[in-house]
């Protein structure tokens, strides 16, 4: 009987030792009051279980659409340092680049705290994001899974055998073509397309010349630059454009940014629905 009510008060003392340890890591998260900069930091913010503690997002933070009914600080570039602070964040993440040395210089004033990722391009840095995020958000378990689910989903692709050129517009004024060693080239390569544009890297404004040699058989967009264009009977306007097979064709997707530039957890479905897009539209 006494060694039973030994081990019955071992049990209870180790046992509350570990709900004591289970309520901090709890609490510790509770008191997160996050500022997400950057529409796939917040997209897995919320993967990863902490809405509620998003207090600020900036313009590219829409999805899903629950964030929408957090503080809007608007884009990047304009983003103050006394807006951060008027939501009482604790914890400010962005990409490296989207926060200038004055707003990180009036954060370490205030004692809020930042971090700062390097923005993904690639699958593999995709990863090394997630779980990052997740050891910085004290959700390094969530992360590792989220990375799993992704790379079960993503298996090699069927070759669709079709050239895709990416437009990046605001306006008939700015449209620039993504070249090699962009996330949008990734997400066309995952998908089992050719990136059409290969000369150069990163993104380059539009020549008439560049598309000519690209010769795509389909111009891919954002929904928001096709529509900043006056939609596809805009683009028999655009110098280049109105050349292409694709354009004369009427070989057009356009997908929202959100969807096929961030890389998580609907990454899989962005690049199954552009698949069927590809493929409905070269099988008419």
């Amino acid at each position: 009987m006494k060694y039973t009510w030994i081990l019955f008060l071992s049990l209870t003392i180790f046992g509350c030792r570990g709900t004591e340890e289970i309520e901090e890591e709890q609490e510790g998260t509770a008191q997160l009051q996050i500022v997400s900069i950057g529409g796939s930091i917040t997209e897995n913010v919320v993967d990863l279980g902490l809405l509620d503690n998003i207090v600020g997002i900036d313009i590219t933070s829409n999805y899903p659409e629950s964030v929408m009914s957090k503080k809007q600080l608007g884009h990047s570039s304009g983003i103050t340092g006394e807006g951060i602070i008027s939501t009482k964040a604790n914890l400010v993440l962005a990409f490296d680049g989207k926060l200038n040395k004055k707003i990180l210089s009036g954060l370490d004033k205030a004692g809020i705290k930042y971090h700062l990722f390097k923005e993904p391009q690639s699958l593999e840095e995709a990863y090394a994001f997630l779980n990052e995020l997740g050891e910085v958000l004290g959700k390094e378990k969530e992360a590792k899974e989220l990375v799993g689910k992704l790379k079960d989903q993503l298996a090699a692709a069927e070759p669709l055998n079709k050239k895709v050129v990416f437009v990046y517009a605001r306006g008939a004024g700015t449209l620039m073509v993504s070249g090699k060693n962009t996330s949008i080239a990734n997400f066309i390569e995952l998908a089992g397309a050719e990136n059409a544009v290969t000369e150069f890297e990163d993104f380059k404004p539009l020549t008439p010349e560049a598309l000519a040699s690209a010769n795509p058989d389909i111009v891919l967009f954002f929904d928001s630059g096709l529509q900043s264009l006056g939609g596809i009977e805009g683009l028999s306007k655009i110098p280049g454009l109105a050349e292409t097979n694709a354009v004369k064709k009427g070989h057009i997707i356009s997908m929202p940014a959100s969807f096929i530039s961030n890389f998580g957890s609907r990454y899989p479905e962005a690049i199954k629905e552009f698949r069927n897009k590809v493929q409905g539209l070269t099988h008419e």
